[in-house]
């Protein structure tokens, strides 16, 4: 069998996401079960479940175990977004700059905010005031997985909960130094959304967004959710 033989199915998978994305409505895409079932092990190994259980649907395909994991992924995101809005408020009062990064930017893209998996939340924050920071985590009984020893700290709580703070966007060992110097103190230079929260404007976030993915790529590989996002 061919290298090409070899991807038809994922071809054919990722076709399937484009209709749902794109919001068109195919007159000749005919699924076996076969490759149904198929298509709901890709999803699960690459956390698009949700988004996949949401193409079928638009086709008029019913798939039970991933209709499950949608309503699980719908609410682990609620549950992220409570958690969020409860430190967008703290780093407000506090005075903190904070810049949301990553999926929480990319869900709003989707059609369903809710059909883009994420195991993490991502922000850029004012590193200056790291222990304020980790004062709101630790009052809310969050493990400290990491404090000071990289460019970004991790707060775990079980079962879903998972924030990483990001000192810097960039600057660990093997980082590009022209993207580094590029996002260097980004915090201090970023437009301001409302209050202390930042953002990215378009150009710098497909730029943050596509250097880092390149990042993981060289280095480890990345899964087909990376070109869905894209």
């Amino acid at each position: 069998m061919g290298i090409k033989e070899n991807f038809q199915p994922i071809i054919r998978y990722l076709k399937l996401l484009s209709f749902y994305l794109n919001n068109e409505k195919p007159n000749d895409f005919v699924l076996s079960q076969e490759e149904i079932d198929g298509f709901a092990k890709l999803a699960y190994k690459h956390s698009l479940s949700a988004l996949t259980y949401q193409a079928l649907k638009h086709i008029g395909i019913s798939q039970k175990e991933l209709e499950q994991r949608y309503y699980a992924a719908l609410k682990k995101s609620v549950v992220f977004e409570q958690e969020r809005k409860e430190l967008y408020a703290y780093l407000n009062d506090n005075q903190i700059d904070f810049l949301p990064l990553k999926g929480i930017i990319l869900k709003d893209y989707y059609p369903d905010p809710y059909t883009r998996e994420f195991a993490d939340n991502d922000i850029l924050f004012d590193d200056s005031k790291d222990r304020l920071v980790k004062k709101f985590f630790t009052e809310r009984r969050y493990e400290v997985e990491a404090f000071g020893k990289s460019n970004h700290d991790v707060y775990l709580k079980k079962p879903v909960l998972n924030f990483e703070m990001h000192s810097a966007l960039f600057g660990e060992t093997g980082d590009n130094e022209l993207i580094v110097k590029y996002f260097e103190n980004y915090i201090k230079t970023s437009p301001i959304k409302e209050e202390f929260e930042h953002y990215l404007k378009p150009e710098d976030f497909y730029i943050y967004f596509t250097a880092h993915t390149y990042k993981h790529y060289s280095q480890s590989g990345c899964g087909l959710r990376t070109l869905v996002d894209y």
